[in-house]
């Protein structure tokens, strides 16, 4: 039985997928993150992997790149066959190649975005980084490279990175997100965003669209941040107020009934890594429209399961609710979504293609 390491800057629900489904597959897996992680998703159900979370502290204004000094001593600890880390430019990453490289073991890198980073400041640096070739040394050390997306893909063939990248796209498990029975739609249509409270989700963007709308709806937002208030104050502005509703985060099984409940999924941000409540959205049925960023535009298919409409571009966004909001097409749609959701973005199916870069 091979050993595997799987290195993160925090613990997401796609990273408990990921490793429950190596598990199955008979491989003994370890999930290794920051106790202060930026994202710690603990399950309380019964895994068959074992999840490790070791000490870490983060420098001023860089919170979503722990330095974890004990992860050397961790990974020497231990006899893992396979390294995998995600993202180049993360500490946690060049610690794990730097060992993988040192004791010989295989190193596989995924990675996820198609920007520097969505901090300006942060950008600059990485771009000094990259120029000197520090954040290139994870991809040079890697046995193989897996591209999150075209978006991904796209980004690092900038960065002229991509000559041993893998295309692999992000994956759900759809068991989590039960299907639509039943279709209930009729007006006012219920529309769906989930999604923090901040500038790169573009809420405001969907607020305006919204306002030039001649259809009767309603809109359901899950989530909180710190720019609850001035969205407030924009609705009231726009006159939507009493249209919309703002509910925090909720548990994944309610966020799924919710799911359920309404018609459409939006995804109106102007910077985004997986999109994956998009792709959770799809799995339970939903018709979507998204921006046009990243690698969102893999999810979506043009009159098959939903629209992508031009990031920032409010008219836009507008024209593509109003072509979709009517009972044939959302049901159409809502039930392709779910299709394609469960045959190409399957984590239990597309696991299979991490298990060849693994045993190759």
């Amino acid at each position: 039985m091979k050993k595997i390491a799987l290195i993160r800057p925090g613990i997401h629900p796609l990273d408990i997928d990921f490793a429950t489904a190596l598990s199955n597959k008979g491989y003994d897996v370890d999930l290794i993150a920051p106790k202060n992680g930026l994202v710690l998703h603990i399950p309380k159900e019964k895994i068959k992997f074992k999840i490790i979370l070791i000490n870490s502290f983060n420098l001023p204004n860089f919170f979503d790149l722990p330095i974890t000094p004990s992860l050397y001593e961790l990974l020497g600890k231990n006899n893992y066959d396979i390294i995998q880390s995600n993202e180049d430019y993360q500490p946690m990453t060049i610690i794990s190649a730097y060992f993988a490289n040192k004791f010989k073991k295989k190193f596989i890198l995924i990675e996820e975005k198609y920007i520097y980073s969505r901090h300006l400041i942060n950008s600059f640096i990485f771009k000094i980084l990259d120029l000197l070739k520090i954040t290139k040394y994870s991809i040079s050390i890697a046995d193989h490279v897996v591209a999150h997306g075209s978006g991904c893909l796209e980004y690092l063939k900038k960065r002229g990175l991509s000559s041993n990248v893998e295309l692999i796209s992000s994956s759900i498990n759809p068991n989590n997100f039960p299907k639509k029975i039943a279709y209930d739609i009729k007006p006012p249509f219920k529309l769906l965003t989930v999604s923090r409270l901040i500038s790169h989700k573009g809420l405001d963007v969907l607020f305006n669209a919204l306002s030039l709308v001649n259809i009767n709806y309603n809109l359901t937002i899950v989530g909180d941040g710190k720019l609850k208030n001035s969205l407030v104050e924009l609705a009231k502005k726009l006159n939507i107020y009493k249209k919309i509703n703002i509910i925090e985060f909720s548990k994944r099984n309610e966020i799924n009934e919710l799911m359920k409940k309404n018609d459409l999924y939006i995804c109106s941000s102007r910077i985004e890594v997986a999109a994956i409540s998009l792709l959770e959205a799809m799995s339970v049925g939903m018709p979507v429209i998204s921006t046009d960023i990243g690698s969102t535009k893999d999810f979506v298919i043009k009159n098959v399961n939903g629209y992508i409409f031009q990031s920032e571009n409010f008219r836009d966004l507008a024209d593509k609710i109003e072509w979709i909001c009517h009972k044939e097409k959302l049901i159409k749609f809502g039930k392709n979504s779910a299709k394609i959701a469960r045959e190409k973005f399957d984590i239990n199916k597309n696991i299979n293609d991490y298990i060849k870069l693994i045993e190759s």
